[in-house]
């Protein structure tokens, strides 16, 4: 976990047989959430200095964020006019949240701030998403799939807009994740082969498979702080012994 001492986000089942998280720093505390909502489900996406963006998932969605770990109390974030929206990810002062909200059919990436509230990043029509965001909330990355064309990788910041972060040589591709100084963005995008593969992206080097040849797919779902290491899965085929 980011910063000092031994804090971690805990998943917690209650009594009622809801989810919960709680943030473990010498005693366990309940995040809890907003009173008069049945919650059904509840999933921790992001932790950094004592915030927490987080999603709530029952009759309707709605992306909220914790202001102080140890209260009670849960900030709704909003939607964009829609019932949906879900946070998956925030900035390292908890002060930018991104993600995603439903907009009649389609789903749209949305920038939280308290100053600004929920504001789309979309400017086409199609689906959007935001995954990932850098430590000071500038750049933040995630998928766009405008209609009538293919689905890809964006890299955003409020000069350029969304860029085309561009694929493996498929049709296809999503970012996950994004170092602290918004450099390095890692994912995963479709090949000429048709497979699913982990990239790492820089400025310099463009989209970079970082799966071995021997590995049928894989996926790239998140980024160390300092952009050193890459977490996500990949699949092999193990020949069947004769």
């Amino acid at each position: 976990m980011p910063g000092n001492g031994l804090r971690m986000v805990l998943l917690e089942y209650t009594s009622a047989g809801r989810l919960h998280e709680a943030l473990f720093q010498e005693h366990i505390a309940t995040v809890g959430e907003p009173s008069g909502t049945k919650v059904a489900e509840g999933g921790a996406v992001g932790y950094f200095d004592m915030r927490i963006a987080r999603y709530i998932l029952g009759c309707c969605c709605a992306a909220v964020l914790c202001a102080t770990a140890f209260s009670q109390s849960l900030t709704w974030l909003g939607t964009l006019g829609g019932s949906r929206s879900e946070a998956w990810a925030v900035s390292a002062d908890g002060s930018v949240v991104v993600g995603s909200a439903q907009v009649g059919n389609q789903l749209r990436a949305f920038r939280w701030t308290a100053q600004t509230g929920m504001q789309d990043m979309s400017t086409l029509s199609g689906e959007f998403a935001a995954r990932g965001v850098s430590a000071d909330g500038s750049v933040i990355v995630g998928y766009a799939h405008p209609t009538n064309s293919n689905r890809y990788a964006f890299r955003w910041t409020q000069a350029t807009g969304m860029v085309n972060l561009g694929t493996l040589g498929g049709i296809w591709s999503e970012a996950r994740g994004v170092s602290a100084d918004g450099t390095i963005i890692t994912g995963y995008a479709i090949n000429t082969q048709f497979q699913r593969r982990p990239f790492r992206w820089t400025q310099a080097t463009g989209m970079q498979d970082i799966a071995p040849a021997s590995f049928d797919r894989g996926e790239a779902n998140a980024i160390a702080f300092n952009g050193s290491a890459i977490v996500g899965e990949v699949e092999a085929r193990v020949p069947l012994a004769q």
